[in-house]
């Protein structure tokens, strides 16, 4: 058990430097947000530091149009064989 403990405190440790390299943010306040286990939308997040944009809008919605079309072939086709 605390060998498990020790290595989750070490993976936290990990995802805190990427964070604060990202963010800015100190590692006090990082720690913090981990520990609440915080969950935030987008516009949070990038205000916060963690994301730089949100990259599809509701009027920049991408055309799904192909990849139904495929996902329907891939389907037929594991049907079929």
């Amino acid at each position: 058990m605390l060998r498990a403990k020790a290595l989750l405190d070490e993976v936290k440790e990990s995802i805190i430097n990427a964070y604060e390299l990202k963010t800015g943010l100190s590692r006090t306040k990082l720690s913090h947000l981990m520990d609440a286990e915080s969950w935030m939308n987008a516009n949070k997040a990038i205000e916060l530091g963690f994301a730089d944009k949100i990259m599809f809008m509701e009027s920049e919605t991408p055309d799904l149009t192909d990849s139904l079309i495929f996902s329907r072939m891939a389907v037929t086709n594991s049907l079929i064989n």
